[in-house]
């Protein structure tokens, strides 16, 4: 797939006369105007129309206006970006080592490695990041999850939710009991892609060791076959499953 249209975390399209009705400007420049904005919510106009959410933080004593992303969609991108880092990793990994039997190992081939382990790693963990973030971000501000544990039920509010269940649960059934709907009801190749992915990305920040390395033989042995693009889709698939068109690819025409 292609990299992904990026958004902020609260962006709204031509509302900057609404917004600017009930709230107040203010200057980084100005003390005074500047000592106002830190005990409100700061928002600010882009010049494509959209009203952002941003905060204020001070760099070497300048106050700089920093406007917050979709996290959710930065953790993506991530995955996106370290893969096509990973690919071109494992070309310059297949180069060096593919002659090994024909002559000797060169010490070379240890910077590839470790550059193919660093992006395979961080890629999977931010792709599965980027469901954690998802899911937490839908989840209502306003109603409680309510499980029902057949003598008892317990409620949850969402702050539990996030912190206490488990990735299974949230999935198989909290989202289900929000959304009246479950991606995972059936099996298939997706949910499938997304459960290896779980399963790895938990070995990569678990990470097991024996004296003989079987642990990280395996591992290394996954890393490599891992399908990367189809776990992105399927990513990708379960996402917009809950949010319709929330992972859109960019339309730029500029492949990078």
């Amino acid at each position: 797939m292609k990299h992904i249209q990026k958004k902020y975390g609260f962006q709204l399209a031509d509302a900057a006369d609404k917004v600017s009705a009930v709230s107040t400007k203010f200057e980084i420049t100005d003390k005074k105007s500047l000592r106002a904005a830190k005990k409100s919510d700061i928002y600010a106009t882009t010049d494509k129309g959209y009203v952002i959410k941003c905060f204020l933080y001070q760099n070497n004593g300048e106050n700089i206006v920093i406007p917050i992303p979709d996290l959710s969609l930065v953790y993506f991108d991530s995955a996106y970006n370290l893969n096509r880092l990973r690919l071109e990793q494992q070309k310059k990994l297949n180069e060096k080592i593919k002659s090994v039997g024909k002559k000797e190992l060169s010490e070379n081939a240890i910077n590839e490695i470790y550059r193919y382990y660093g992006y395979s790693s961080s890629c999977l963990i931010s792709l599965f990041t980027a469901i954690e973030s998802f899911i937490n971000h839908i989840l209502p501000e306003d109603r409680n999850y309510e499980k029902d544990c057949g003598h008892k039920t317990e409620i949850y509010t969402k702050s539990q939710v996030q912190k206490g269940l488990t990735f299974e649960e949230k999935t198989r059934k909290v989202l289900p009991y929000f959304f009246e709907k479950d991606y995972f009801k059936k099996p298939t190749a997706n949910t499938q892609h997304i459960y290896n992915l779980k399963e790895l990305r938990d070995e990569i920040i678990h990470p097991k060791a024996e004296k003989n390395l079987a642990s990280q033989e395996v591992l290394m042995k996954r890393l490599l076959k891992f399908d990367y693009d189809k776990t992105m889709e399927a990513v990708a698939s379960f996402i917009n499953f809950y949010q319709p068109e929330y992972i859109v690819e960019c339309n730029c025409g500029v492949d990078f």
